[in-house]
């Protein structure tokens, strides 16, 4: 068994995109192309062995990402980070495993809130650039990396409508909201309570109806 940090993290880009010189090829294909201010994004990824021979590695699927999946983010005023899925990172042991030639692994991940800087990623409007690296051998990092970089555009007002009221994006944007959604975990009643109110106010907003959407995920529990 293999130790690896398994740090979960999270990528955007425009249309799918890889680049590999070797045999894996990471994939990404997100469902918006453009995203408004505190908009959460969803990417279908894949991690493909491109090669005519096995390929001996750590490829796991996990409920965001992959394992030794990691993403730097920079934003529109030039800071780079690497994004934080989750507040606690642990060492996670897994096994090798075989990617036989032509096969594809797939998973998602999902990106909204930065919890080591503690704030929505797409917290300005403009363009972000987002690299994501796939390393899949812990102990030969620098030969065994794949690397996807990518761009994305965040608006600061709905195009569809006159304007977007700044009441239903501050009644989005709150961090236990933004977990939450992230991580698949439960909500809490002061968190329902703000989602019923963006939902039942502002329907017509992208915000109104991701709190629907969330609503309607809680209802399913």
């Amino acid at each position: 068994m293999k130790l690896l940090k398994a740090f979960i993290m999270g990528a955007l880009i425009s249309c799918a995109s890889f680049t590999s010189d070797g045999p894996i090829r990471l994939i990404v294909n997100p469902t918006n192309l453009v995203l408004h201010l505190g908009q959460p994004a969803t990417f279908a990824l894949g991690a493909s062995n491109i090669s005519d021979m096995p390929v001996k590695g750590i490829f796991v699927p996990i409920q965001n990402g992959f394992a030794g999946l990691s993403v730097e983010i920079s934003d529109p005023s030039g800071d780079k980070y690497l994004f934080a899925h989750d507040e606690v990172v642990d060492d996670i042991y897994y096994n090798e495993v075989i990617l036989k030639p032509g096969e594809t692994l797939k998973s998602s991940i999902i990106i909204l809130y930065d919890m080591a800087k503690d704030r929505h990623v797409f917290n300005r409007p403009g363009k972000y650039t987002l690299s994501f690296v796939l390393q899949w051998k812990w102990q030969e990092l620098h030969r065994t990396a794949v690397r996807t970089t990518v761009q994305l555009e965040v608006l600061d007002r709905d195009e569809e409508l006159s304007h977007l009221p700044s009441a239903a994006r501050r009644l989005w944007m709150d961090r236990d909201i933004a977990y939450a959604f992230q991580t698949d975990s439960e909500l809490s009643d002061s968190s329902l309570e703000r989602l019923r109110k963006l939902a039942d106010e502002y329907p017509g907003t992208v915000y109104g109806k991701l709190a629907s959407d969330l609503l309607e995920r809680e209802k399913k529990r």
